[in-house]
């Protein structure tokens, strides 16, 4: 080869080195300068990025924080929604139930966006900007929730009011019932929490659905009554105290006219009350441990006994009822029914299809209860309360049997054990 062509081929070297050089130079300042703006925005959120609408372009993890809380924690406080049942509505507070949005998990999602591919793809993303926007995930106490539903049921809801029936010298006059209102609690709690969101431009109004409430004894219930099933009375007993005296009437008057559905259960002291000066009761004997000491209410057994004998005489059964820790002087021993409030109950259940009513009151020294129903119900049949078999068992003691025997047509058809029941008989004085 020729010197001359020898330095053409060096001089071609040379261009191509440098231009080689040139290049090499340029991508090295342009990979520089893509890794250094990739860097720059390492941790804050690319362009075109969104949570829910507000643009959170170049902003690192605090200042979205700040961003998101002002325009969302801050706002939600003051958000209410407006629950409606009939004519009645309650205002539920955002700010009473701990409403949350999960800003950390949005900016977490937003500041990783766009940042898994290389310096260069992730350049691009940077220039060209995401089309993004995140939505919050909204949360609250549905603890707290609950109680406004609570509070709306007792301001809303209204009980039916039953028929009331009265009789006087054997007239009866009926009242009609009222139907109540009553909230679905199921689609109210669905309704509410369905509506309840955290968007913070919307006003919510839901209207709670409500049903009717008939009453449990109707006109037409009462209009079955139509006798008397079951009487018995008690005397006072000697030495009768005005205090005594003064609970067996408070107690009569609170139990006339109360009527006992079909299948409902009656409870003396729920009707009665607790027997304390308040509610008009007077001061008798009671029995405590093995004495006879004055106490509020004292004189009130007398009254359950009394219609626990009516109840029985009517043919119904007790489902509790306790025996008194001494005999008295109103009742046989295993015919009594005693009771304190707080402890000791006396119950039945009506398992006759018609209403019953109960008449009491105090006439000629006399406490008297009777029991009134439909009569065609009972037809023939009479029943007797009897004690049998009372026995000395030492230590100052009897034990007796009671027995319940129903009769049709005079003639004895069933008698079945009611309890057996001791009884102290020595007192301490």
């Amino acid at each position: 080869m020729s010197r001359k062509n020898k330095k053409g081929l060096n001089k071609k070297k040379v261009i191509l080195g440098v231009v080689i050089f040139v290049i090499l130079s340029v991508l090295g300042i342009y990979s520089i300068n893509v890794n250094n703006n990739v860097k720059l925005w390492s941790d804050k959120i690319y362009p075109g990025v969104k949570v829910e609408g507000i643009n959170l372009e170049g902003k690192n993890k605090k200042e979205a924080e700040d961003i998101l809380k002002k325009e969302f924690s801050d706002k939600i406080l003051n958000k209410k929604l407006v629950a409606k049942a009939g004519e009645t509505s309650i205002d539920i507070k955002y700010s009473d139930l701990d409403p949350k949005y999960d800003i950390e998990k949005a900016i977490k999602e937003a500041i990783s966006l766009g940042k898994d591919g290389n310096m260069y793809s992730q350049n691009s993303k940077i220039k060209k900007g995401i089309v993004k926007d995140i939505k919050l995930d909204f949360t609250y106490s549905k603890e707290k929730e609950k109680t406004f539903e609570e509070k709306l049921k007792v301001k809303a809801n209204k009980a039916p009011v039953n028929a009331k029936l009265t009789i006087n010298n054997g007239n009866k006059n009926i009242t009609d019932g009222v139907n109540g209102r009553k909230i679905n609690d199921e689609k109210m709690s669905k309704l509410i929490n369905d509506s309840i969101n955290g968007k913070l431009s919307e006003e919510i109004t839901v209207e709670v659905p409500m049903e009717d409430q008939k009453p449990k004894v109707t006109r037409d219930d009462l209009s079955k009554i139509n006798g008397i099933i079951g009487t018995f009375s008690t005397n006072f007993p000697p030495g009768q105290t005005s205090g005594r005296e003064q609970t067996l009437r408070v107690g009569t008057n609170k139990l006339n006219g109360t009527v006992v559905a079909p299948d409902e259960v009656f409870s003396f002291n729920d009707t009665v009350g607790e027997r304390t000066k308040q509610n008009g009761f007077g001061v008798g004997g009671v029995f405590k441990g093995t004495k006879l000491v004055d106490e509020v209410g004292g004189g009130i057994c007398q009254i359950s006994t009394t219609i626990y004998r009516a109840i029985m005489d009517a043919g119904i059964r007790s489902t509790e009822r306790y025996n008194h820790s001494f005999g008295t002087s109103y009742s046989d021993y295993g015919l009594d029914a005693t009771v304190y409030y707080g402890s000791l109950d006396y119950k039945f259940k009506n398992t006759y299809k018609a209403p019953i009513y109960i008449e009491s009151y105090i006439q000629d020294k006399k406490v008297i209860f009777n029991i009134y129903g439909d009569t065609s119900e009972k037809g023939d049949k009479t029943y007797e309360l009897v004690a049998e078999g009372l026995h000395d068992i030492g230590n100052n003691k009897v034990q007796v049997n009671s027995y319940f025997i129903t009769k049709q047509g005079g003639k004895e058809i069933s008698k079945e054990k009611v309890s057996t029941d001791v009884y102290g008989t020595k007192l301490d004085r």
